[in-house]
């Protein structure tokens, strides 16, 4: 990711940060039951694995938050 900077993977990074910290909250503060064939995921505790797993996505989600903040567009290109 740091060695091959593109804008969409990027983009593909914060999306499943953002995506895994929100169900991880959402599952904490919500019952939304068994959703089709996956058992009830819903627990309102805090555990330390699951604060642990809140930090690093929150960690994930800012890091990917810098890498599209600090992007440098490259020059232009003509072709002739």
């Amino acid at each position: 990711m740091l060695s091959w900077r593109r804008p969409a993977a990027d983009t593909f990074a914060w999306l499943v940060a953002t995506g895994g910290l929100a169900l991880l909250l959402l599952y904490t503060y919500v019952d939304l039951g068994a959703p089709g064939p996956l058992p009830d995921m819903y627990e309102p505790g805090w555990s330390g694995d699951k604060k642990l797993a809140a930090l690093a996505q929150a960690v994930a989600v800012l890091a990917t938050v810098f890498l599209l903040l600090t992007r440098t567009r490259e020059p232009s290109r003509h072709r002739r």
